[in-house]
């Protein structure tokens, strides 16, 4: 087995110890680990090199389960591997791989943000859930345009990344209304658009901060709209499940556990998809059933499929 270069080591627990970023700066910190081990290893043999990718994109692949870009980032590695007929280094071509896969998502994410601003409407009441960057950008982008709304945010525990987005807000001009995350049944009501972010689409549903369930049940007793935005690298093959994401620290939530208490902490949860009105992605809105279908014409790497079947017999 091929030794990691220690800088991509480093990369690599950089990004499985992060409990801040969403899934947009995650992938970016992969590519950039890819990069380096391009780099690190742009004289090594071709099977040596191969190795090492292996090993490398096993572990980013499951760095952050609820994560779909990391897997997808990988997938087009694998495929890339496979094109052993293609002139010149490997190293090289999965660079340029690399590359272009962070491309596709920052140009995907701008139109995502152009589209979601484009559904808000002078006078609306926006709730949003978490510290979403591509919801931030299409606010921002929706006040750009000299829209007058205002956003209702919560305070996500237990990290309280709603803190940010509020203060983001905030100083963009945009009126705030900060609120606990158990008050979302009571302020819905006075809604009109409810905007989350995901890191994964699946068929199971969209994966995001906890908390987003509870709120797209609560939109849809109030008939409220409910979007997920995202672009389609963060769609998951279907069939395809991810190995489960870890319980975080207990203290985040409860200081000191009394006797015969558990305290138990998770960071995501999983919104079935006919809780949402559509999911907004840079081909525009698209409906439940549809983004269905499109899962169904994706297909990961034989290796990934592997892999993730050992993970599953792990637990």
């Amino acid at each position: 087995m091929a030794t990691i270069p220690k800088s991509v080591q480093n990369d690599i627990t950089t990004i499985q110890d992060d409990t801040e970023s969403g899934a947009s700066q995650i992938v970016k910190r992969a590519v950039e680990a890819f990069l380096r081990l391009t780099a690190d290893m742009a004289d090594a043999e071709e099977e040596l090199f191969v190795d090492a990718l292996d090993e490398v994109a096993e572990k980013l692949a499951f760095a952050q389960p609820a994560m779909a870009p990391l897997f997808n980032l990988v997938n087009t590695i694998l495929n890339e591997e496979d094109r052993k007929q293609v002139a010149g280094p490997i190293q090289r071509r999965v660079a340029e791989a690399c590359k272009n896969f962070a491309s596709g998502i920052e140009s995907s994410d701008e139109a995502v943000r152009r589209k979601a601003s484009g559904i808000i409407r002078d006078g609306d009441t926006v709730f949003t859930h978490s510290n979403s960057s591509t919801v931030l950008k299409a606010l921002l982008h929706a006040a750009s345009r000299k829209k007058k709304f205002e956003v209702i945010c919560t305070e996500s525990r237990p990290q309280k990344e709603g803190v940010a987005l509020a203060q983001a807000l905030g100083e963009a001009g945009i009126p705030v209304r900060f609120i606990v995350d158990a008050a979302s049944g009571l302020f819905v009501q006075h809604a009109n658009i409810i905007l989350v972010g995901a890191d994964t689409v699946c068929e199971k549903g969209l994966v995001n901060k906890i908390g987003t369930y509870a709120l797209a049940l609560t939109a849809a007793a109030r008939n409220v709209d409910f979007y997920g935005l995202c672009d389609s690298s963060k769609f998951l093959p279907s069939g395809t499940e991810l190995p489960g994401q870890a319980e975080r620290p207990a203290h985040e939530i409860l200081s000191s556990c009394p006797p015969g208490v558990s305290a138990v902490n998770v960071y995501f949860d999983t919104t079935p998809l006919k809780y949402c009105t559509g999911i907004i992605t840079e081909n525009g809105i698209i409906k439940p059933e549809a983004i269905l279908q499109q899962l169904h014409t994706l297909k990961p790497h034989p290796k990934l499929q592997k892999l993730i079947g050992k993970r599953h017999n792990r637990t």
